[in-house]
């Protein structure tokens, strides 16, 4: 199995796994990284990770997005960032450092262990 960059320690991961999510509110962040994959019934996501900027608390908190091609939501990042691109390709590196603002909410999540935690959702973009 070919190694990956899991982006922290085992260290940071426990220390991220007890982070409480931020509170319901709208954050300035900045678009670091892009991934994508193909989901279950076929449709393209985009698996963004933005970095919390310009806030007195939670500077450099980290926001998980999912949003699949086509769908509300990424619409909704792609006009409050101002991304654009031509023909019918673009490249994921052209959106790393993107900014605008977020719409966060808290809600309860349960993986498969059964443990309710909650968690941050980006339920909206906005543009600074």
């Amino acid at each position: 199995m070919p190694e990956i960059d899991v982006g922290m320690t085992p260290e940071e991961h426990e220390e991220a796994a007890q982070i409480e999510p931020l509170p319901p509110d709208t954050y300035d962040v900045e678009l670091e990284t892009v991934e994508t994959h193909t989901s279950q019934k076929g449709n393209l996501v985009f698996d963004l990770r933005w970095r919390v900027i310009n806030h007195p608390e939670y500077n450099n908190r980290v926001l998980f997005d999912h949003p699949m091609w086509g769908g509300r939501q990424m619409q909704s990042m792609i006009e409050a960032t101002g991304f654009t691109w031509q023909g019918r390709t673009l490249n994921t590196e052209d959106m790393i450092g993107l900014q605008c603002q977020v719409v966060v909410v808290v809600e309860d999540y349960t993986p498969e262990d059964g443990k309710t935690r909650k968690v941050n959702r980006i339920v909206d973009y906005v543009a600074k």
